[in-house]
């Protein structure tokens, strides 16, 4: 179902240079949401978030704003921080247990995840681009 949105409702905590803080609120519709296997926020009972958005859009310290992602901008982040780190891991344990003992082998496949995650945080800005929410004033 392309297009599907995944919505939770906010309040800035603060705001400056087109960069706001948003304290994501849990809601009890989040127990019957679709997403809430893929959904971060209905783990805990709030979330601070950054969120940038247009330096002509004036938000307040205090308001209530609406926050929305793509559904598969979720998806994405799932594979990126979870799904892809583990297959690495797990490929890396299935070839060295080929050439080394099972110690060794354990201790490299937690040792490649070094250099993954090095490489996201080298990249974080591109995926701050990549991963965006559009924040909405609520009416």
């Amino acid at each position: 179902m392309p297009g599907k949105n995944i919505e939770h409702t906010g309040v800035v905590q603060k705001a400056a240079n087109g960069k706001l803080t948003v304290s994501l609120l849990r809601v009890s519709a989040c127990s019957s949401c679709h997403a809430k296997s893929a959904c971060a926020v209905s783990d805990s009972e709030s979330k601070i978030i950054e969120v940038y958005c247009d330096s002509d859009k004036h938000f307040e310290v205090g308001e209530k704003v609406r926050v929305e992602a793509s559904e598969s901008l979720g998806l994405k982040a799932l594979a990126v921080g979870y799904l892809f780190p583990f297959c690495l891991l797990l490929i890396t344990l299935l070839v060295s247990l080929q050439f080394v003992s099972e110690g060794i082998a354990g201790i490299l496949s937690i040792a490649v995840l070094a250099p993954y995650y090095m490489v996201m945080w080298l990249f974080r800005n591109k995926f701050q681009k990549a991963f965006t929410f559009k924040v909405l004033k609520m009416q």
